[in-house]
């Protein structure tokens, strides 16, 4: 399903946002507040800012992943062009991409969990996933709004 769901995708913007929730197990929102600065391509990890319960984490990521993205998650077209998408706007390319695929699953969480059942299968990311981040990591600067365009 999820080769199916890739095929079907038209845009290296949503190629990068499906990516993130398969191959690192991000959440939606999470996806949504990506900034170039949180990419660190050289330790091949996203830093996420905002996660759930407002908890900062290092998450490794797939070369793949790094391949595919070069820019923030932004409105392509319309009123709204380069304003940060929208929860409303992922869904709704999830929706369009499922029905090109011809798939009635694969929602944000259900990919999030592809990518955490894959993981898991193998002995040695087991330790890296679960691993917290180190005390006295203060991590880059929160942002003042996850609306900012970075």
């Amino acid at each position: 399903e999820v080769v199916a769901l890739l095929a079907a995708l038209r845009k290296w913007r949503d190629r990068a946002m499906i990516e993130a929730m398969v191959l690192g197990g991000l959440r939606r929102a999470e996806v949504l507040g990506l900034r170039l600065e949180d990419l660190r391509l050289g330790e091949r990890r996203v830093f996420v800012a905002d996660g759930k319960g407002g908890h900062q984490r290092l998450v490794p990521m797939s070369a793949r992943f790094f391949a595919s993205v070069d820019f923030v998650f932004v409105v392509l077209k319309g009123p709204n062009r380069g304003r940060p998408l929208s929860p409303t706007g992922l869904e709704e390319i999830m929706r369009a991409v499922r029905a090109r695929a011809g798939l009635e699953h694969a929602t944000c969480l259900e990919l999030g969990h592809t990518c955490l059942t894959r993981q898991f299968a193998r002995p040695a990311w087991r330790w890296r996933l679960c691993r917290p981040l180190p005390a006295d990591f203060s991590g880059p600067p929160r942002r003042e709004s996850a609306g900012q365009v970075g």
